[in-house]
């Protein structure tokens, strides 16, 4: 004979006799067995008693049910045994008021009345709090600020501007910098979007600080030619000014 309750393994005599007592169990496979006999007889593990309960996605879309209730989805709708129904039907039942709620199954809910209505118990007013993770995978909002990922994005309100980092945009204000390229900077911006590090507030010398001394015509000792070009000053010779 072949057991019944269970799908086929083998053709011929069943190698475990099982009884006609009906014990509904679930298997790890998802298939719902006539009582344990037949559960070991095919070598699935037991997952729970009673009979498989389908599970349903979190997809939120609400649709109206022959009962006059609302469903999360159709496929709660499906595992209720209701017919599905024209939405007016369920317009007497729960209006459309957007007054948001947050379930225990962590959801937001249009109002309380579609909350019960999908069975689901409540957890506070309001709309439930978004956790983001930490995970860094930039995008830009419009207003022009970058968030670590699309969850903290969503979460301020902000819409998307475009994925990855916002570009960054300087002001033409003039407050220089001195970059560790030998680079005047004309702010504290500009230098970070060159991603240069900072060597000192303020332009950046115009001349080498190498030491090859010569003396101006005005008697003084300059580090070397540039400065004293810049100084606008003749060289007399070269080297150390002597002492007159």
């Amino acid at each position: 004979m072949i057991c019944s309750g269970v799908n086929l393994a083998y053709v011929g005599t069943c190698i475990i006799s099982c009884s006609k007592e009906y014990l509904p169990v679930c298997g790890i496979d998802g298939q719902t067995y006539y009582n344990k006999c037949y559960l070991k007889a095919v070598g699935v593990a037991c997952a729970y008693d009673g009979k498989c309960v389908q599970q349903c996605p979190s997809e939120y879309n609400i649709v109206c049910g022959t009962d006059g209730l609302l469903y999360v989805n159709d496929c709660h709708r499906k595992m209720n045994g209701v017919g599905l129904a024209d939405m007016s039907l369920c317009k007497e039942k729960c209006s459309l008021e957007l007054v948001p709620v947050c379930g225990v199954d962590g959801r937001t809910y249009d109002n309380d009345c579609i909350r019960q209505a999908a069975g689901v118990q409540l957890a506070s007013a309001g709309e439930c709090p978004v956790i983001c993770t930490e995970k860094y995978n930039p995008v830009c909002g419009v207003d022009g600020i970058t968030y670590g990922n699309e969850c903290k994005r969503q979460k301020a309100g902000v819409q998307l501007a475009s994925t990855g980092e916002c570009p960054v945009i300087c002001t033409e204000e003039y407050n220089p910098v001195c970059g560790a390229d030998g680079i005047t900077y004309g702010n504290e911006c500009k230098r970070q979007k060159a991603g240069v590090d900072v060597i000192s507030q303020g332009e950046c010398p115009k001349c080498p600080s190498t030491m090859n001394p010569v003396c101006g015509a005005d008697g003084k000792t300059y580090d070397n030619d540039c400065w004293l070009k810049e100084a606008g000053i003749v060289k007399q010779y070269d080297g150390v000014c002597l002492a007159k």
